[in-house]
């Protein structure tokens, strides 16, 4: 806590002196403009990251704030009526964009904030007599606050940073109250907020009116910058790239879009100075970041640092470097929800592992992190040695990892032998070729029939997939796992939604799996679980609260508590 205020105190220091050290008035004029967009990207990140809604449209906004005071200093009124009417006027745009725009979500919701945005800038750039067109509207001079002349770039980037550093306390001040806790709540759980009593729209149309107001500050601080507005400055380009700043710096923090103004700002007014593509540069770094820290450059390195200074003093689950599967503090967040917690698991080559808990425990969700279908906000993954924490889902397969889906997950217009072929395909460089009959390959022919003996289904390899059962439904999805001679097996409840006899099929199919397989199966009935585990792993909330033999699992009182019942 020491170390953190001791680095705000010192960074607030830095800024405030800022211009002092730089010397050269160009580059305080760029810490101005970077104060300023930081400010707009702040603003549009609470609607971003917070409410999860996208615009495009938000440089109409910040344009219609600049115009409205330039119009009306150019109408002989002074800064002190120009300034809140510029204000006023935004903050009814934004009401109207939101009218507009929250009877959608999602990509329509983003499509028509982009329209609203372009109509703006036709009327900006046609409506000559008003706006000036392409000639735009200069601004003579700018405002004195207590007496402080704001000509000079010193003065102008001392009273921006004070502006900066007001929105971005009352940024602070909004992400942890109420108000701020029920916009990520519409943003995570829309449908569940409003059956807690929640008016979903209303609190959406508030925060768009908090994003448009601090649009509409910098807008004019933008236009007192510069000292003349035009139609350009409200284009597609500036909302684009003020939501590249939010994305690349990170969306939900604080800190996130005031770094990626930094990145866009000095990209265009610096780099551009030598290096002509400049752009083309920063697409590169955009698609860097996204890449390889899709949370953002900010999230991105507080992770990385974590797991640095983690990884020294980090115990390992158990077992060896070379256990089956290795998984270190592994934790899943969506939003403020934690799905897994610090979750520790070794499970030995070889080893027939049984993962129980209750329904919402996070069994799914581990499987999926171990498969790479989930990325991990923090902790590690391995098999056989190896880190596969960042790798694919795909990349992941060729290690030897497969695995089946609670839910059926299967290609309904193929016939049985086509699904288990397309298994066989996944592994096989025969995937690119796009002349030969799939028929002309034994070693898939062949493979499909193999696989689907072991199940008991090769009588049934012509069959179309609509015209089987549930229960042979789930004997071809364990085919498809099994054609793919994985070292690690995951079955995510097998014995769902089975008959008696469908059961006793399955469960003396997984007895038949080879030994120098290692087995992972979640699964609820214990009557047949319980015989196929060698060792059982108890997940309650997402943490691991027992784990052991099959004897000692059982009797735990802990496991009676939280999954038995009794």
């Amino acid at each position: 806590m020491i170390r953190r205020v001791a680095a705000g105190l010192a960074l607030a220091g830095a800024l405030a002196t800022l211009p002092l050290w730089l010397g050269s008035a160009y580059y305080v004029n760029i810490a101005s403009q970077i104060l300023f967009f930081a400010v707009f990207a702040l603003g549009l990140n609470v609607l971003v990251g917070y409410g999860g809604l996208v615009s495009l449209g938000h440089a109409g906004l910040f344009g219609v704030s600049g115009y409205a005071a330039a119009l009306l200093l150019g109408a002989g009124w002074g800064h002190a009526v120009a300034i809140p009417a510029a204000i006023v006027a935004t903050l009814a745009m934004s009401a109207a964009f939101a009218l507009l725009a929250l009877r959608a979500s999602g990509i329509s919701f983003l499509m028509i904030t982009l329209a609203l945005g372009q109509i703006l800038w036709g009327l900006a750039y046609r409506w000559a007599g008003l706006t000036g067109g392409d000639n735009g509207v200069n601004v003579r001079g700018r405002p004195a606050p207590f007496g402080i002349d704001l000509a000079s770039p010193h003065a102008f980037y001392w009273v921006t940073l004070a502006v900066f550093a007001l929105c971005l306390a009352s940024m602070a001040a909004f992400v942890r109250s109420p108000f701020g806790a029920s916009l990520k709540g519409t943003r995570d759980q829309p449908r569940r907020m409003g059956a807690l009593g929640f008016n979903v729209w209303l609190i959406r149309f508030a925060a768009f009116l908090f994003s448009g107001f601090w649009a509409g500050i910098a807008g004019l601080l933008f236009v007192y910058y510069n000292q003349f507005i035009s139609p350009q400055i409200m284009a597609l380009q500036t909302s684009a790239e003020t939501l590249l700043m939010v994305i690349s710096g990170g969306t939900a923090t604080l800190a996130g879009p005031v770094v990626g103004s930094v990145i866009v700002i000095v990209m265009k007014n610096v780099v551009s100075a030598y290096v002509e593509r400049w752009n083309m540069v920063l697409g590169l770094i955009f698609v860097l970041i996204i890449s390889f820290m899709p949370e953002g450059l900010v999230p991105g390195t507080a992770r990385l640092w974590r797991s640095a200074r983690a990884r020294p003093g980090s115990p390992p689950a158990s077992g060896g470097a070379m256990s089956a599967i290795v998984v270190q503090d592994l934790c899943k967040a969506f939003g403020g929800l934690r799905v897994t917690r610090n979750v520790n698991l070794a499970v030995e080559p070889g080893e027939r592992r049984l993962i129980i808990g209750p329904n919402g425990a996070g069994k799914t969700t581990l499987f999926n992190l171990i498969t790479g279908e989930l990325k991990p906000t923090s902790g590690s993954v391995s098999i056989f040695g190896q880190d596969i924490t960042r790798s694919s889902s795909r990349a992941r397969a060729h290690l030897g990892l497969a695995r089946t889906y609670q839910i059926i997950t299967l290609f309904p217009k193929d016939t049985i032998g086509r699904n288990v072929t397309l298994a066989l395909l996944g592994l096989s460089p025969r995937r690119w070729n796009p002349f030969t009959p799939i028929e002309r390959f034994p070693e898939l022919v062949e493979g499909a029939e193999a696989a689907l003996g072991r199940v008991g289904l090769a009588h049934l390899k012509d069959r179309p997939l609509a015209q089987t059962s549930y229960g042979e439904r789930r004997r071809v999805e364990i085919a498809m796992a099994l054609a793919q001679n994985p070292k690690v097996l995951l079955l995510d409840e097998p014995f769902a939604g089975l008959s008696p006899e469908e059961r006793q099929s399955i469960s003396r199919l997984l007895s038949d799996i080879p030994r120098d397989v290692t087995t992972v199966m979640i699964e609820h009935d214990m009557d047949v679980a319980l015989g196929f585990a060698d060792r059982i792993t108890l997940l309650h909330f997402g943490e691991v609260i027992v784990e052991g033999s099959r004897a000692d699992v059982v009797a735990d009182p802990r496991t009676r508590e939280v999954y038995l019942g009794h």
